[in-house]
Parts: structure tokens; C-alpha cells; sequence
């Protein structure tokens, strides 16, 4: 992880009130991609692209990496899985930052991009993953001129905040075709400051201007274990800076690169509902519900469900009716002083999932829940 130096916000509180004063600027549109970044491809990584969420105009796939040794790693991408996404594909190459570029050639990268292609997968470009030191960009600059893949390939590369001081920035974003502005993972100990995120996007953006390169911001949905400390992305906050290029663009700002596409079965990143909401600038709170499923005449699963964008705590249940005999799961426990009442557990159910609780057999019952 790269940490960056501080970075004075005056300038972005002096461009801000200058705004303020001008012409209102008309919202902007933004697109939506997602890395997808796993790699091995399970099952449900594979389902995860094959359905990916409908806002998302394209996926961008970690497709090599070579370690600080310039070993070269293959994640066995399902292919069928990305032709039936329907979605534009870049291939991300990603290179050791701790280590002296390579002299990588494309030919391996371009040969497997031409085996997808053949599949039915529209290959939109190619990326360079690779946290150059600030001091070393005029040599990644020429290093990027020469490795230039074939029109009508983009060439894209991911890119730190902390290159915007930096006189050979022009030359490294003349070089390409785009630049992913990376703002997560960048300062610790937090993962992501909406305000500061703000402030390096619109210096960013100003350093580079003579080049016009478009930019896009890649933005986390994940979480991580840093010194002991567990470091995430609050979605509100991403939500604040994402509505804020929306209100306030940038104009150099085309889009948003999601860190990384929800998987059912990772628990270290955002659940589908959650990503779509902050999207589409949707409520973020959990909606979590209580349903009784017949398993016979008499007897019912106690279901519950969060059909919110956040996760939320379990609930405490009633069950009202003619009750007979229950069975709690999951950690519920009965009432002390009143057995219909459910007491839950210190657990979070994510937004999309759900749990069966428990049992009960009756008749004419009804389940209650009561947030806490």
C-alpha cells in the first residue's frame, strides 16, 4: 500500500468557491465498470460475471500478473462466463510495483484477448496495473509509448493521486488513451476519504490538463485487515464523493471503476444491492423482513431477509397464533419471561441475504419483528 504525502486542500476550497460563483454547471452523466480481479475463478465468481449487475457498461479483468521475481501468473478466466456478461472487456496486466518495469511483451496478452475475441467476448482495451514511483514516471512514460497494443485497442493505465505534482505526468498521459485515478488504499489509516478523494481528483485533473486525457476514478467496495485494524469502505462516504462528481463535475472525470464486482461469496466486499444503490444514489439503510414458509399444513420456517442496501442487525421475533411447538436457529434464543418472543443474536445479515431462523408448528400464526 501506498501512502501519500499530505496534500495542502486550499487549492480545492479556492476552486470550490470560484464554482460557486460561475455558471451552474449541467450534472454529469458518469459510466460504471467493475474489476473483477479474483484469481481463481470459482463458480460463483464465474455466475458473478455471467451476471453482472445491469449498470455496469464493462468489466475490467485481471488477466496476467507478474510478481516482484517477473514470474507471470494466468488466472484461469472462465470464458463462456464473460461472452454471456454481453459487457466491453479490458484486460488489466498487472505489474509489481516494487520492482523495475519489465521488458514485458504484449504478444502473450494479445494472443489470449484474440482466443476471447473468437469466443464471443468484445476485448474494449487494455490496462496497466502498476504503482510507479513518482520519480520513475519518465521512464514509465517511454515504456508505455513502446508497448502501445494495436488499434482499435485502448490503452489504458491505473494511476496515483500522488503523480498530479509530478512535471512528467503530461508525457505519461499523453502516452495512453485513459488514466484510472486510484483514491482507496492510498493513505492510512484510512481506506478512503470522500474529501481528500475530491481534493487529489480535481489536482489530478488540473495537472494533466495540456494532455486531455480522460480520466476515471477507481473507488473501493471492499474491506481489508490492516496492522490489526480493519479498514472498509463505507458506502455512504463512496456515495458522497460519486454524487459529488455528478453535481460538481469534473470535466476530465468520465466514470467510476468499481474495486472490485460483488461475488455471492465474498464477504470482504459489497453485496450486489448495495453496489446498485450507490449507483443509482438510492436509499442506503437496511430493510430487513420477517416471513413465515410452509413446509406442511401446520408447520413454518421462520425466514428472515434484508431487502436493503446495508446490512442490519437481526431483529427480535413474536410469534402470535396458535402455537404449538418452535425451535429457534442461528443463535436465537426464547424470552425468558416470554417464550414467543425471539431474542437474537449479535449478528449483521448483509443486504440481499437471508436466514432461516427457526421453526414453528400452529395454527393461524403470524411472525412479528422488531428492529433494534
Amino acid at each position: 500500500m501506498r501512502l501519500a504525502p499530505s496534500i495542502s486542500i486550499a487549492f480545492t476550497l479556492l476552486a470550490g468557491c470560484a464554482a460557486d460563483d460561475a455558471t451552474p454547471v449541467a450534472p454529469a452523466t458518469l459510466t460504471h465498470e467493475a474489476y473483477v480481479w479474483q484469481r481463481s475463478w470459482t463458480g460463483p465468481v464465474a455466475d458473478a460475471v455471467a451476471h453482472a449487475p445491469a449498470p455496469l457498461s464493462g468489466l475490467r479483468v485481471l488477466t496476467v500478473e507478474l510478481d516482484r521475481t517477473g514470474a507471470a501468473a494466468w488466472p484461469a478466466v472462465d470464458v463462456a462466463a464473460l461472452a454471456h456478461a454481453g459487457r466491453p472487456v479490458t484486460a488489466v496486466v498487472r505489474l509489481d510495483g516494487s520492482r523495475p518495469l519489465p521488458d514485458l511483451a504484449l504478444a502473450p496478452v494479445l494472443d489470449r484477448i484474440a482466443a476471447w475475441q473468437r469466443a464471443g467476448v468484445a476485448v474494449a482495451g487494455v490496462e496497466i496495473d502498476h504503482d510507479c514511483a513518482t520519480a520513475a514516471l519518465p521512464a514509465y512514460a517511454a515504456w508505455l509509448e513502446r508497448r502501445r497494443p494495436p488499434a482499435p485497442l485502448r490503452w489504458s493505465i491505473t494511476a496515483l493521486p500522488t503523480w498530479a505534482g509530478a512535471p512528467a505526468l503530461p508525457r505519461v498521459a499523453a502516452a495512453v488513451d485513459e488514466l484510472v485515478v486510484q483514491v482507496h488504499a492510498v493513505r492510512a489509516p484510512r481506506l478512503f476519504d470522500p474529501d481528500q478523494a475530491r481534493a487529489w481528483l480535481d489536482r489530478f485533473a488540473a495537472a494533466i490538463a495540456p494532455a486531455a486525457a480522460p480520466l476515471r476514478v477507481a473507488l473501493p467496495t471492499y474491506q481489508v485487515e490492516l496492522d490489526g485494524a480493519r479498514l472498509a469502505a463505507d458506502p455512504v462516504e463512496v456515495a458522497a464523493l460519486v454524487r459529488s462528481l455528478e453535481r460538481r463535475p469534473i470535466a476530465a472525470v468520465r466514470g467510476v471503476v468499481w474495486f472490485r464486482l460483488p461475488v455471492a461469496t465474498d464477504r470482504a466486499a459489497w453485496p450486489a444491492p448495495t453496489l446498485a444503490a450507490v449507483i443509482a444514489g438510492a436509499p442506503l439503510a437496511p430493510a430487513i423482513e420477517v416471513r413465515l414458509v410452509a413446509r406442511g399444513s401446520d408447520l413454518h420456517d421462520v425466514v428472515i431477509e434484508n431487502r436493503g442496501a446495508l446490512a442490519g442487525r437481526w431483529p427480535e421475533l413474536r410469534v402470535d397464533g396458535a402455537l404449538a411447538a418452535a425451535d429457534r436457529l442461528g443463535g436465537y434464543t426464547a424470552d425468558a419471561s416470554d417464550p414467543r418472543r425471539w431474542s437474537p443474536p449479535p449478528r449483521d445479515l448483509p443486504a440481499g441475504d437471508l436466514a432461516v431462523v427457526g421453526w414453528v408448528r400452529g395454527q393461524e400464526l403470524t411472525v412479528h419483528a422488531n428492529p433494534r
